[in-house]
């Protein structure tokens, strides 16, 4: 199936949750990341059982240090 995630196409199969995409993307850190499907937030704990649908749109924001 077909998402898109921060505006970049990636294709994923039937069933896929957040954390396949994650796996897909090679994000392999969880912490300081935040993400949201169709404007809605998904809390970490739900990632695992979010299922994803054809065209969802995920935005992945991580936190940067700074001063």
């Amino acid at each position: 199936m077909e998402v898109y995630c921060n505006d970049n196409q990636l294709i994923l199969p039937e069933n896929s949750n957040l954390i396949d995409a994650l796996n897909q993307l090679c994000i392999l850190q969880r912490k300081g990341l935040a993400i949201a499907v169709d404007n809605v937030m998904v809390p970490l704990q739900d990632w695992e059982s979010f299922i994803l649908s054809e065209h969802s749109k995920i935005l992945i924001i991580s936190a940067a240090q700074g001063g």
